[in-house]
């Protein structure tokens, strides 16, 4: 049986063209304040903009104990709700934990 290394906690959201460059710096800012948690081992963002010209992206957090991941998860501080202060709001918004295995 593999071993858990890490989890990995996934948000994907859609946002509208006319807010993507603020909410890509928003998240490069939130980025820099997780790095103070304790058990957060890293934060990727990428997106890629689609046909319509709004932006598709993916917001990983990986952590080191899954006693981490849980109080991080139930803060304000995930990446949907931060995102939920943001007008005009992002759409298809999704979450899902991984288990990152050896």
């Amino acid at each position: 049986m593999a071993e858990i290394q890490s989890l990995t906690h996934q948000t994907r959201f859609v946002t509208p063209a006319g807010s993507a460059d603020r909410v890509w710096f928003s998240l490069e800012t939130w980025k820099g304040f997780l790095a103070s948690f304790t058990g957060c081992l890293e934060v990727r963002i990428g997106g890629r903009q689609l046909e319509n010209g709004d932006v598709r992206f993916s917001v990983m957090t990986i952590w080191e104990y899954p006693e981490q991941l849980d109080a991080w998860d139930q803060s304000d501080l995930r990446a949907d709700r931060f995102l939920a202060d943001i007008e005009p709001p992002s759409y298809d918004v999704t979450t899902e934990i991984f288990e990152d295995l050896a």
